[in-house]
């Protein structure tokens, strides 16, 4: 194997969506939520756009299926939205594909998260003491963070062909706008 097909391999994990068909993007949000819902029942709650916190004890049913719906379908639509106001013609599918792919990194590194965290109510005690727990945590999280807004920049960019200032501009403002929108939704939910 050559130096640029590897490369080309690592470069998949950052920019996939050329390769993502529509079906294949569908397929990726059903599984996606599953898998959101799954994980949540092991006490991980993803409680808006890019949260994902450990709760310590199992998240009811109702409540982590209405985190997927707020999460998936809601910030497609965000997304969309955001996308028309910055006079992108965007895919609808294309967007679903850009923030279900995206959710993959918080999904795989919520059950090491929920593992290696202490309980909630010792959380804030054991950051402020300086646990070596905690930092392991953030040094596994920053990452992760990293890793899903990156995704959804390459999928917007995909989704949009933006490119610059204006891609810059339209991933701030769908973060935001998606991210706002998901708690005040799961409020009134």
């Amino acid at each position: 194997m050559t130096v640029s097909a590897r490369v080309g391999d690592v470069r998949l994990l950052f920019d996939p969506f050329a390769r993502v068909s529509r079906g294949a993007g569908i397929l990726v949000a059903i599984v996606v939520m599953i898998a959101g819902v799954a994980i949540a029942r092991m006490g991980v709650r993803f409680d808006g756009f890019l949260d994902l916190h450990v709760t310590g004890r199992e998240v009811p049913l109702r409540v982590a299926v209405a985190d997927q719906v707020v999460a998936i379908p809601l910030g497609v639509c965000i997304g969309w939205a955001v996308a028309r106001l910055f006079r992108a013609r965007a895919d609808l599918f294309d967007v679903l594909s850009a923030v279900a792919v995206a959710r993959i990194p918080p999904l795989l590194g919520a059950p090491l998260v929920a593992l290696l965290s202490p309980p909630p109510d010792r959380l804030v005690a054991e950051a402020l003491a300086g646990s070596p727990v905690i930092l392991l945590i953030a040094v596994i999280a920053l990452p992760i963070v990293a890793w899903h807004i990156t995704l959804l920049v390459f999928g917007m960019r995909h989704a949009t062909a933006l490119q610059g200032g204006r891609l810059a501009g339209l991933v701030v403002a769908f973060i935001l706008s998606a991210e706002i929108a998901s708690k005040l939704v799961l409020r009134i939910l």
